[in-house]
């Protein structure tokens, strides 16, 4: 396909926002799935085999990141208000991948109780598996959020390196157990596929805590139970609550 100039910046525009949308939906739609006890898996599952829709880039997690969806949603914005084109569905886009990062927080809080003085393992800190990219990552917004709310964090990361900027988290590990030593909670940013093999009853073993937060619904829930460990997914059924009057844990 050959075409002029702006309408090349046009389609790089807007296949890039077209994924973004989908991600900002689908975990609206996750959201909407943990109020109403659906599970998101089978909502995806049955929604893809409409080929008019399929599967790709239609899961839900902590929000999208990285150097190009992001600026490029930010950018196409810009360039509607510029020329009196008011981009309605792209800001809440924008609003929803936001709003994302936040609700991963509430969530743990509203398991744990306050957040103040609790220890976080966070596995993953690169906007996605397999790069080292770290520019507009989700998983540093969440880390930053849980900081703020008086949470010492523990992260590991395969691709961090130990020359990583210092405020990223109040100690980088070299593994995945040693993230979670001492942890109440275990929370999964960054989809890197080596997370899913961890030993869980290992991470039970050195845990202080049994929560497990899959922030990329990476993990199989039954394996983090059978280890002896609460789960609770994005838009997935959560298998445990917290009891409103004590901080101890009852299983559904």
């Amino acid at each position: 396909m050959i075409t002029d100039l702006r309408t090349a910046e046009m389609v790089k525009y807007v296949a890039n926002t077209f994924l973004a949308t989908r991600l900002s939906f689908v975990n609206e739609i996750a959201r909407l799935c943990e109020r109403l006890d659906v599970d998101v898996d089978e909502v995806v599952r049955g929604v893809a085999l409409d080929s008019r829709i399929g599967g790709s880039f239609f899961k839900p997690g902590i929000g999208y990141g990285g150097s190009c969806l992001p600026k490029d949603v930010a950018a196409l914005c810009h360039t509607g208000d510029s020329v009196g084109v008011n981009m309605r569905v792209l800001s809440a886009v924008q609003d929803a991948n936001i709003s994302q990062r936040k609700h991963a927080v509430n969530c743990i809080r509203r398991l744990l109780g306050s957040l103040d003085g609790r220890i976080i393992a966070t596995w993953g800190a690169t906007f996605k598996g397999g790069s080292e990219d770290l520019r507009e990552s989700p998983a540093l917004d969440v880390i930053a959020l849980l900081r703020n709310e008086g949470a010492r964090v523990q992260v590991y990361d395969p691709a961090l390196q130990a020359d990583v900027p210092s405020g990223i988290a109040d100690e980088i590990c070299g593994d995945a157990v040693a993230a979670a030593r001492g942890a109440d909670c275990v929370a999964v940013l960054t989809d890197w596929p080596q997370f899913a093999e961890v030993d869980l009853a290992h991470v039970r073993s050195v845990m202080a805590g049994r929560l497990v937060y899959d922030g990329r619904n990476l993990l199989r829930r039954a394996d983090v139970e059978a280890a002896g460990l609460l789960y609770h997914g994005v838009g997935r059924v959560p298998t445990v609550e917290r009891t409103s009057t004590t901080e101890a844990w009852v299983a559904r």
